[in-house]
């Protein structure tokens, strides 16, 4: 991986923690009710008002590849 790109990311998710604070600690309480079965759903509100939704019922094939996302989250990539 180039590791400039790396770096990027990383002072990227730094920021973006600095300006969301509470995001981290949801996924933190969120990662324990991840199992197989569990739906996971996002909306998206554009500054018009107009949502956007989808889920996705997570499968047991998820849950390495969720695992790892989560991991690089909490060590700040």
């Amino acid at each position: 991986m180039d590791f400039s790109l790396l770096m990027q990311v990383r002072t990227a998710w730094n920021g973006f923690q600095q300006r969301h604070p509470k995001f981290l600690p949801f996924l933190q309480a969120a990662r324990p009710r991840i199992v197989e079965g569990a739906v996971i759903e996002i909306t998206v509100t554009s500054p018009d008002g107009t949502p956007l939704s989808s889920n996705l019922r997570v499968a047991a094939e998820d849950l390495q590849a969720l695992a790892l996302l989560a991991d690089l989250a909490g060590k700040g990539v």
